[in-house]
């Protein structure tokens, strides 16, 4: 996600069972899917102080990542 956010291009050579940028964001949205929020939310709170971003962030993840994933 931070690569196409930044413009790289993936070398698609290297990516299993990827021919095409359209078949790897497809992928990529296939795994986004299966996020647990919970597991966020966890991994997150170590991290971060502040209580109600975690919560936030955790409940609306996929979203965003599906969001810049489309970009």
């Amino acid at each position: 996600m931070w690569y196409f956010e930044k413009g790289v291009k993936p070398n698609l050579d290297f990516i299993e069972d990827i021919k095409n940028e359209n078949k790897l964001r497809e992928k990529l949205s296939e795994i986004i899917k299966l996020i647990d929020s919970r597991s966020i939310q966890l991994d997150l709170e170590s991290l971060i102080v502040n209580e109600t971003y975690i919560t936030n962030l955790s409940k609306n993840i996929k979203e965003i990542l599906l969001r810049q994933l489309i970009k």
